[in-house]
C-alpha cells in the first residue's frame, strides 16, 4: 500500500515466470523495486540463512538490464534503476547486525578502510567485489516489520496494520476494512497463477475496484436490513448502491455530552446525512432535541433528513428544512438525486 500511494509508481508484477525475477516487483517511472517478504517462523537472522536472499538480488542485479525488462514485459525507452527490498517480521544475531552497521556507512559514504566488514568475504564470495559495493549501494533490508504479539500467528502485526490503513485511506469501517483486506489477498492469489505477466500485474486501480465492491456488497447487505418504514428511502438506495459510499444502520452520534440514537445514516460524496424517523406528535422535548441535532450535526457540516410517517401536517415548529412524509416519494426521490 505505501507503494501505491507514491506520485511515480506504476504498478506492481506479482510472482515470477522463472526464479531470476522476485515475487514482488515494483514498478516505478525510474526504477523497479524487487522485494523480498519473507517470515521466520523460529530464531533469528543470520548470515548463513540470510545469504540465499542476498546472492538472489545480485543475482539479478548481475543480469543484463534488456532481459530483465523482457522478463517483466516492459517496453521501455529509457533504462531504469534497480534497487532491492528484504522485509522480515523477525529480528537479526551479531553478525547482521554488524553488516547492517556496515551498510549504513557504505550507502552514506562514510565507510574508511578500518570499518571493513570482517564477515563481508562471507557474502562477496565468488563475486565481483567492486560490482557488489555498487550493489550493496541498492540494498534496503528491514528487520522486525510490524512482528506479530500472538504466538499462534505470525502475521497478526501486519495484518493489523493493513486494517489500519485501509480505514484511513478509504475512510471505511473495520467490517469493510476486512473485506477489503480478505479480497485483496485473494485476488493477489488469483493473479499468481497468470500464465502471462500481464496477468499478474496489480494496477493502482485494482485496489480502487476491490474497495468499491466490497462497499456496495456491504451497503446490499445492510440495505437489506433496513425496516419497511424507510421504504422511500430504500427504493432510492437501490438505484444508487454503487455510488453510496457508506451505510450504516442503528448507531450513536456523540457530541459535547450529547447523545443521539440515529437508525440511518448514509455518507454520499464524502458527506454525512442523518435520518431520523418521526412516528409520533411533535412534542416540545422532542423538537429540542432534534433542533440540538441539527446545530450539532451543522457544525461537522453534515445534514439531518426526518421522515415522518403518514402525511406532513404540523412539524410543531421545527427549524429542520429536509423534512419529507412517507407519501413524499417523488418529491424524496428528487432531492435524492441531486444529492447523488
Amino acid at each position: 500500500m505505501e507503494n501505491l500511494d507514491q506520485k511515480n509508481f506504476r504498478f506492481i508484477i506479482i510472482e515470477s515466470p522463472s526464479n531470476i525475477i522476485e515475487d514482488i516487483n515494483c514498478i516505478f517511472d525510474n526504477y523497479i523495486e524487487f522485494q523480498q517478504i519473507k517470515k521466520k517462523d523460529e530464531g533469528q537472522w543470520t548470515k548463513s540463512s540470510i545469504e540465499a536472499v542476498i546472492d538472489h538480488f545480485f543475482l539479478i542485479y548481475s543480469e543484463d538490464r534488456e532481459e530483465i525488462y523482457k522478463k517483466l514485459n516492459l517496453d521501455l525507452v529509457k533504462q531504469l534503476d534497480f534497487k532491492f527490498l528484504f522485509i522480515t517480521d523477525q529480528g537479526y544475531n551479531s553478525d547482521i547486525r554488524d553488516f547492517l552497521i556496515f551498510l549504513e556507512k557504505h550507502q552514506n559514504n562514510e565507510r574508511d578502510a578500518e570499518d571493513e566488514f570482517q564477515e563481508l568475504n562471507y557474502f562477496i564470495k565468488g563475486k565481483d567485489k567492486d560490482k557488489f559495493f555498487n550493489f550493496l549501494n541498492c540494498l534496503k533490508l528491514i528487520f522486525k516489520f510490524y512482528p506479530s504479539r500472538n504466538l499462534e500467528s505470525t502475521t497478526d502485526g501486519v495484518e493489523e496494520e493493513c486494517l489500519n490503513r485501509i480505514v484511513k485511506r478509504f475512510k471505511v469501517d473495520r467490517t469493510i476494512s476486512k473485506n477489503v483486506l480478505s479480497e485483496i489477498l485473494k485476488l493477489i492469489s488469483k493473479k499468481s497463477e497468470g500464465k502471462i505477466v500481464k496477468s499478474r500485474t496489480f494496477y493502482k486501480n485494482d485496489l480502487d475496484k476491490v474497495v468499491m465492491f466490497c462497499k456496495t456488497n456491504e451497503n446490499k447487505k445492510l440495505r437489506e436490513e433496513l425496516p419497511i418504514c424507510f421504504e422511500i428511502v430504500i427504493s432510492c438506495i437501490e438505484q444508487h448502491i454503487e455510488t453510496i459510499e457508506q451505510i450504516i444502520i442503528n448507531s450513536e452520534y456523540k457530541k459535547n455530552d450529547n447523545k443521539f440514537d440515529i437508525p440511518l445514516k448514509i455518507n454520499i460524496n464524502g458527506k454525512w446525512y442523518f435520518f431520523n424517523l418521526i412516528d409520533r406528535k411533535i412534542t416540545r422535548e422532542l423538537k429540542s432535541d432534534l433542533n440540538r441535532l441539527k446545530e450539532l450535526l451543522n457544525e461537522d457540516d453534515n445534514t439531518i433528513i426526518l421522515l415522518f410517517r403518514g402525511n406532513l401536517l404540523n412539524l410543531g415548529g421545527l427549524e429542520i428544512e429536509n423534512c419529507f412524509s412517507s407519501n413524499e416519494k417523488e418529491r424524496f426521490k428528487k432531492y435524492f438525486e441531486e444529492l447523488i
